[in-house]
């Protein structure tokens, strides 16, 4: 990676004539290509320390399962103050801050989805990588279309839900639009231009890049650039070009359905229950073009600032 000629101790301050350290944090989206990242383009960066999914056990036992090592996740589940906490600081940055520090996760929105709160987390992280010498800190996020991440999410999730179906899914994405309805306030998941801005004002607009997943189908060239840019290491864009097949998908507009999660676990005889119940169950649903068009009409002013602030063709990519 290519740094100015500074060098941050172990716990600031800089020393003239020497290589400059900074900490990149991937906040990776669910849904949004990060599995792509963290095999084919961060164990590529070079003279970096890689914190890709770190776990560890200073959580032990608390929270829910799929995240419960996820040390990143768990630390966004707490208070911001948590990042005060010398113990967990260890357990995820370097003893020094001598290279530069790449750390990503995606499980963030795991307990409080308001977008005020993952800032905060960022804001007190970036705080720490300073008090820790690190010169610099820039935040990368990669982001997805709202009605394809809704229908892939739910593909996803449908193992835990059992009435999943087309009827459950319409009236899931018609509660997660609705403000009235939102309950739980998951829309702030899809609200990219909401939690850009707060990140903006914590950080400063030079250390946040939000970049379209979708450009990665139409200038794959562009995509590698720009990530290259935050790398500041230049990538291969054939290195990104993912040619597997999306397993939650049955077809164009089409998505499967999973079995349900326990049936794994259960005894030979409520197996076969569960397959006899399987055939009755439905396997597949659709993201019809007026669902997806209510979903971008939800989401449509905010797509628009998002346009304005990172200077990409949000509009050719389908996101209004």
């Amino acid at each position: 990676m290519i740094r100015l000629r500074l060098h941050a101790t172990a716990r600031g301050g800089a020393t003239p004539g020497a290589d400059m350290s900074k900490c990149i944090f991937h906040m990776g989206y669910a849904k949004c290509g990060s599995t792509l990242l963290q095999e084919k383009v961060f164990p590529t960066v070079e003279g970096a320390d890689l914190r890709l999914t770190p776990t560890g056990d200073f959580f032990e036992g608390m929270g829910s399962a799929p995240v419960r090592r996820r040390l990143v996740s768990q630390i966004f589940t707490c208070s911001p103050d948590v990042w005060d906490n010398e113990e967990i600081v260890r357990g995820l940055f370097p003893s020094d801050a001598a290279r530069d520090l790449l750390i990503s996760e995606e499980a963030l929105y795991t307990t409080d989805p308001s977008n005020a709160h993952i800032a905060a987390h960022v804001a007190a992280m970036a705080r720490t990588a300073r008090r820790l010498g690190y010169e610099r800190f820039e935040l990368l996020a990669i982001h997805r279309r709202q009605d394809e991440r809704i229908a892939s999410a739910y593909a996803q999730n449908s193992r835990h839900l059992d009435k999943a179906g087309q009827e459950d899914f319409e009236a899931d994405c018609r509660r997660l639009i609705d403000p009235a309805r939102d309950l739980y306030r998951r829309s702030q998941r899809f609200d990219y231009a909401g939690l850009a801005s707060l990140l903006i004002d914590a950080l400063g607009r030079q250390d946040v890049t939000f970049i379209p997943l979708e450009l990665l189908a139409t200038d794959a060239r562009r995509f590698a650039a720009d990530l290259g840019a935050v790398l500041e290491q230049d990538i291969d864009h054939e290195t990104l070009v993912d040619r597997s097949v999306n397993a939650k998908q049955a077809g164009a507009g089409r998505w499967k359905i999973s079995p349900r999660k326990y049936e794994q676990r259960a005894s030979v005889y409520n197996r076969l229950r569960g397959r006899l119940a399987r055939r009755r169950r439905p396997t597949s649903f659709t993201l019809s073009e007026t669902l997806a068009g209510e979903v971008r009409a939800a989401f449509e002013p905010g797509n628009r600032r998002l346009a304005g602030i990172f200077g990409y063709p949000l509009g050719e990519l389908g996101y209004f």
